[in-house]
C-alpha cells in the first residue's frame, strides 16, 4: 500500500480528520450477468418469464403461480464468464493543483488498458404447489449482484515510484468487489372465477452485502505522489450489509393451452431508500495509521414492470414475446455516511463533512428490454428453444465507470428441454450477451463536484461480453 511516513507527526491528526470527512471513496458493484445496470435476473433462460406457470413464476410473476399444476421443484444455475476491457484516456486525468499533467510517471500510472475476466454462478431454487383454488411458491435467488477482480499491470509489479499502479488505471473506481441482494420469497396466488385467470402476490426477505476496494486520495484526485515527491496514493475498503423487504404482485391468464398472458410489478427493495451498515477502512497514502469508521451506505434500487405473452401457432410451434421496464432512474446517487446520519447534499455536491463522507452521483435512467423467442416441439418430450433480446443501458456516459460498465445489449439464446413421464425434466441452453462498445469521450463528471462528491474521472473506452450456460432440472411430486 502506497504511503508516505515522512510527514511530521503533528500534522497527522488534522490530515486524518480531512481524510475521514472528505474521503472520495467510489466503492462499486460489479454485475455478473446480463441485465441493465447490475441486474442478474434471467433465471431459466427462455422458461423464465412472466407468462409461464412454473417455479420461476415466484420471481417473474406471482400470479402465474396460481396456474401451476401439481407440486414442482426446480433447481437452476447459470455459469457465466464475463470479460470487461477498459482503456482510460488522458482526458480522464484528475490531478490536484500540485500534480503536473505532463509528468510521465503520473500519466503512465493513470492511463492505458485494464481488463477483468471473471466467472460467476447464479443460482435459483424454487418450488410451487397447487392447493385447490390457492397455490403457494417459495424461491431463493439473487436478482442483483455479482463479483469482479481486475487484472494486475505487470510493468508496475515491484515499482517503488508508483506501487499503486499495479492495480490498473481503473483502480480509482474499482480494484475488486463482490455484492449480492439475496431474495427469499413467499408467493401466494388464487384462481378467480374466470377460467384460466389467477392473481398473486409475494413478499421477500432480502439480504444485502457488499465488500469492495479501490484506490483513494483524500482530496478526490488521482495523484500518485505529492508535491514533494512522496507517495500519496492510498486504499479504501468498504464492507457493509443489511436486510429489508420487497414485494410483488401479478396477474396471469391462460384461457386455453394455446395462449398465455402475464404481467407483474416488483417493488423496490426496502420500498425506497435502503441503508446498509458496516465499516469503511482507509489507508491514506501519507498517513501511517489505517482509519476505521462505522458507516452506512444509502441508495435506492429500482422497481420493475414485466409483461409478456405466448401463443401456440401450430401443433409443434410456440412463439413468445415479453418485455420489461426497470426504473433505474431511482438510482440517482450512492452515499456513504457516518452511522445513522442522513445524506444531505447541496447542488454543488458539498455537504456537512461530519455526516456525509462520500457521494457518488449516478443519475441513471430507466432501462427497457424486449425478448422474442420460439420453441419447436420435436415430440411431446423434446423442446428446442431459442430467442433474441435487446436491453437498453441504464448508465449515462457522464457516470459510467469500470464498476458499472453497462451498454446497449443484444442477447442470443439456444437450448433444449427434455421431459420424462410428465414428471421429470432437464434443460440446458447457451446464452451470449453482446455489449455495444462505449466511449465516454470526455463526458465523465465525477471530478466536477465539491467534496465529498469529487472522485477521479472515468473517461475511456469500455468493451464487454458475457457468455453463460444455464442448466436446470425439475421434478413433479404430484
Amino acid at each position: 500500500m502506497a504511503r508516505n511516513l515522512n510527514r511530521p507527526a503533528s500534522a497527522r491528526p488534522a490530515r486524518r480528520r480531512v481524510a475521514w470527512a472528505a474521503c472520495a471513496l467510489a466503492w462499486s458493484w460489479a454485475s455478473a450477468a446480463s441485465g441493465a445496470g447490475f441486474a442478474t435476473g434471467r433465471f431459466g433462460a427462455d422458461h423464465g418469464n412472466p407468462m409461464t406457470a412454473n417455479p420461476y413464476a415466484v420471481f417473474f410473476n406471482p400470479g402465474a403461480v396460481g396456474n401451476v399444476k401439481g407440486t414442482w421443484l426446480t433447481v437452476d444455475a447459470s455459469i457465466a464468464y464475463r470479460r470487461v476491457d477498459f482503456t482510460r484516456d488522458s482526458v480522464a486525468l484528475s490531478p490536484s493543483s500540485s500534480q503536473p499533467r505532463g509528468d510521465r510517471l503520473y500519466l503512465d500510472a493513470n492511463t492505458g488498458d485494464a481488463s477483468a475476466k471473471n466467472f460467476a454462478a447464479l443460482p435459483y431454487l424454487g418450488v410451487t404447489s397447487e392447493l385447490g383454488p390457492l397455490a403457494i411458491g417459495l424461491a431463493s435467488y439473487v436478482p442483483y449482484g455479482g463479483a469482479a477482480s481486475w487484472g494486475k499491470i505487470d510493468r508496475f509489479a515491484g515499482s517503488t515510484t508508483a506501487p499503486g499502479a499495479v492495480d490498473g488505471p481503473q483502480r480509482w473506481q474499482i480494484i475488486s468487489g463482490s455484492q449480492l441482494a439475496w431474495y427469499n420469497t413467499l408467493a401466494v396466488a388464487a384462481k378467480l372465477p374466470v377460467p384460466g385467470l389467477a392473481v398473486g402476490a409475494s413478499i421477500s426477505y432480502v439480504r444485502h452485502s457488499l465488500v469492495t476496494s479501490r484506490a483513494r486520495n483524500a482530496d478526490g484526485s488521482d495523484d500518485v505522489r505529492d508535491f514533494g515527491g512522496g507517495l500519496i496514493e492510498g486504499r479504501s475498503v468498504v464492507d457493509v450489509s443489511g436486510a429489508n423487504l420487497a414485494a410483488s404482485v401479478g396477474v396471469h391468464y391462460q384461457p386455453s393451452a394455446a395462449l398465455r398472458l402475464g404481467a407483474s410489478y416488483q417493488s423496490k427493495p426496502g420500498f425506497g431508500q435502503t441503508r446498509l451498515s458496516g465499516t469503511l477502512r482507509n489507508q491514506v497514502g501519507n498517513l501511517s495509521d489505517e482509519q476505521r469508521l462505522d458507516v452506512d451506505l444509502l441508495q435506492t434500487l429500482p422497481d420493475v414492470l414485466l409483461v409478456g405473452g405466448a401463443a401456440r401457432v401450430s401443433a409443434d410451434t410456440e412463439v413468445r414475446l415479453d418485455a420489461n421496464v426497470t426504473r433505474w432512474s431511482a438510482f440517482d446517487r450512492q452515499c456513504v455516511v457516518a452511522k445513522g446520519r442522513a445524506c444531505t447534499v447541496a447542488p454543488d455536491g458539498s455537504a456537512n463533512l461530519d455526516d456525509v463522507l462520500v457521494v457518488l452521483p449516478r443519475r441513471w435512467r430507466d432501462s427497457y428490454g424486449a425478448r422474442l423467442g420460439a420453441s419447436v416441439f420435436v415430440d411431446p418430450t423434446l423442446e428446442v428453444f431459442g430467442s433474441a433480446a435487446i436491453d437498453t443501458s441504464a448508465v449515462p456516459a457522464s457516470t459510467l465507470d469500470a464498476s458499472y460498465p453497462d451498454a446497449l445489449k443484444i442477447f442470443g439464446t439456444i437450448g433444449a428441454k427434455k421431459t420424462w413421464r410428465e414428471k421429470y425434466s432437464v434443460a440446458a441452453s447457451y446464452n451470449h450477451v453482446y455489449f455495444s462498445p462505449v466511449s465516454t469521450a470526455g463526458r465523465s463528471e465525477y471530478a466536477a463536484g465539491a467534496p465529498p462528491s469529487r472522485s477521479p474521472r472515468a473517461d475511456g473506452r469500455y468493451d464487454q461480453s458475457i457468455v453463460y450456460v444455464n442448466l436446470n432440472a425439475s421434478v413433479r411430486f404430484r
